[in-house]
């Protein structure tokens, strides 16, 4: 019988290899900021879900002596369009969300405010809400905030799930918080 937990493992390698290969480009120790729309969000959350609750399917490490593999310095995260809520009516206990910051952020970064903020279209019939999932997505999800995408031709039906990357509000937003975290890791050293 095939593995059923191939495909998830082999996503889990792809991204731990791209967290590598960030980490040697950036540094060991640099800020991790995720931007991820749809199924994206899912497979984000579930790597850094794997990486924050060790288990049987927590992935290999490259360098474990690297703190943006670990997922230690996860400090903002950035969903839209994502399908959690969908995940969470495949699960009895879905109640148990990934930490934004992560739980080991304040380590590196003392004082650093990082944010979840969840994006999503209301004619988006894959993007949804995250708060009312229950009260840990509640706690761990900054704010849901509900933007129009998709332009004149998408923006009233299902096509809107595209339209995000386009979006001025979510880019202005996202561009502030990645903003911040920079200036607060730099302040100082110029």
């Amino acid at each position: 019988m095939e593995n059923q937990g191939h495909n998830y493992d082999a996503v889990h390698y792809t991204l731990n290899r791209a967290m590598h290969a960030l980490a040697q480009r950036n540094g060991p120790e640099a800020p991790l900021c995720i931007i991820a729309h749809s199924l994206g969000a899912v497979i984000a959350s579930n790597f850094f879900y794997d990486l924050q609750y060790p288990s049987t399917r927590t992935p290999s490490i490259v360098d474990v002596t690297s703190a943006l593999e670990r997922g230690d310095t996860l400090t903002n995260f950035y969903s839209f369009g994502t399908t959690l809520p969908l995940w969470s009516l495949r699960y009895h206990d879905f109640s148990r969300p990934i930490q934004v910051p992560s739980p080991l952020a304040g380590q590196y970064f003392p004082g650093l405010e990082g944010e979840w903020i969840n994006f999503y279209d209301r004619d988006d019939i894959l993007g949804y809400p995250l708060r009312p999932i229950d009260p840990a997505y509640e706690a761990a999800v900054n704010e849901d905030v509900e933007i129009n995408s998709g332009g004149v031709i998408g923006s009233w039906n299902p096509l809107s799930h595209g339209g995000y990357f386009s979006n001025g509000t979510m880019n202005r937003r996202i561009a502030q918080g990645l903003a911040r975290t920079w200036t607060w890791v730099n302040r100082g050293s110029g």
